[in-house]
């Protein structure tokens, strides 16, 4: 099954980067994502914080310990899984209370749990080393808003059945998060890259490779038409959304029917500059 990936980046790297701390805000508040925390956790995060438990600390693998994982997978399988590998007894319950940070209850609360309070209490309890750490950044889980910018409004990601009556996902986002590259520039593409076309014409742009590679370098470079003269910038060419490349980006794993020019624009107004989009198949 292939990966699909949605980047959203500034187009100018001339330009002050925007504040991913600002922007990382402001979604949260328009409710484009949601806060890290109980059923919110995004899947990417389960699945790696699996990854580091399960198999580096304690070297267990899914499959060979019989552990079947739902999709999309959530706080709570996630605990019971931890549960079946035998890291953490059956008679014990995660607990979280808002104002102490854990209390004894039997219970833990699905709404206000974090990854970080989770990890505390393995620690507290013997079942992950006291100098274990996890650190990926930040991610999220889609919001409202998200939704609201999919094909049609759909409130749920959208699926079909396959031959065999399974109901089969289209599009479940894994999660959402920021990246930061530096000073570099960072550019994303797959297998449907589209060589670029001039936007009025629907001339095709022969050398488009060398021009990428110089652009990279120096993000005035400017492509110039041999038989017109005309020149271009980067994102003067269509790509037809198949092109990212910027200094830093909102990554989306498995998009699916999210609209990236609405996204785009939303990140245009709350950061002052212009953003484009890409889509990259894996």
């Amino acid at each position: 099954m292939s990966e699909h990936f949605m980047y959203l980046f500034p187009c100018d790297p001339l330009l002050p980067k925007p504040d991913l701390q600002m922007l990382q805000r402001e979604l949260l508040r328009y409710g484009f994502w949601k806060e890290p925390k109980g059923n919110a956790i995004p899947e990417t995060t389960l699945w790696e914080l699996w990854q580091r438990i399960a198999v580096q600390e304690h070297g267990i693998a899914l499959y060979e310990a019989g552990i079947i994982f739902p999709d999309p997978l959530d706080l709570r399988s996630f605990i019971d899984g931890l549960k079946q590998a035998g890291i953490v007894p059956h008679s014990y319950y995660f607990a979280h209370d808002r104002r102490r940070g854990r209390t004894p209850a039997g219970y833990y609360d699905g709404d206000a749990l974090s990854v970080p309070v989770l990890i505390q209490e393995l620690r507290d309890n013997g079942w992950i080393s006291p100098n274990f750490t996890f650190d990926t950044g930040t991610r999220y889980a889609p919001g409202p808003l998200y939704y609201a910018f999919c094909a049609g409004e759909q409130p749920e990601a959208a699926g079909f059945f396959d031959e065999s009556d399974t109901f089969i996902r289209y599009g479940e986002c894994k999660g959402l998060w920021f990246e930061d590259y530096g000073e570099t520039i960072t550019v994303h593409a797959g297998e449907n890259f589209c060589e670029p076309t001039l936007r009025d014409s629907g001339k095709t742009v022969d050398d488009w490779s060398s021009f990428i590679e110089t652009w990279v370098k120096d993000p005035s470079a400017v492509w110039h038409d041999p038989e017109t003269g005309r020149p271009c910038g980067l994102w003067d060419l269509d790509f037809q959304h198949t092109l990212g490349a910027g200094t830093c980006a909102l990554v989306i794993d498995q998009p699916g029917l999210l609209d990236g020019e609405r996204t785009a624009e939303l990140l245009s107004r709350l950061s002052g500059q212009r953003f484009g989009y890409s889509l990259c198949h894996l």
